[in-house]
């Protein structure tokens, strides 16, 4: 996620200037409550079922940020003084960017981390 997707959803620090280390922060304590937290369930639910699911939610989310950017964004030459971000939402759309992708990484965690992590360990220790 950009920086100006944080700028523009309010959760930014003026004095500090750390919005990408608590963006991190947030995001890697959810992917590590969701992906730890699946872990004693995870030979107890079907795999394709989670696989599915998993795709269909990382489906959905991925298109309702891109309508809300698609309705509520525009483009700016410069957000926050950076040419390389072209694009910017700013107001309750950009919150609500902000928390499907938090959203977007729990699903992530609790579907196809864990179970790409199950398919492949067998497959690397036999090479």
């Amino acid at each position: 996620m950009s920086l100006c997707t944080y700028r523009n959803g309010s959760l930014t620090s003026q004095q500090t200037g750390n919005v990408n280390l608590y963006s991190s922060a947030i995001q890697y304590v959810i992917f590590l409550v969701t992906t730890g937290g699946i872990l004693p369930w995870i030979d107890r639910i079907d795999r394709r079922f989670l696989l599915v699911t998993g795709s269909v939610l990382c489906m959905i989310l991925h298109f309702t940020i891109a309508g809300l950017m698609a309705t509520h964004g525009h483009y700016a030459n410069k957000v926050a003084g950076n040419a390389n971000l072209r694009w910017e939402i700013s107001g309750h759309p950009a919150k609500g960017v902000i928390a499907c992708s938090y959203l977007f990484v729990a699903v992530y965690g609790l579907t196809w981390v864990i179970l790409s992590n199950i398919t492949l360990t067998p497959s690397l220790t036999l090479s």
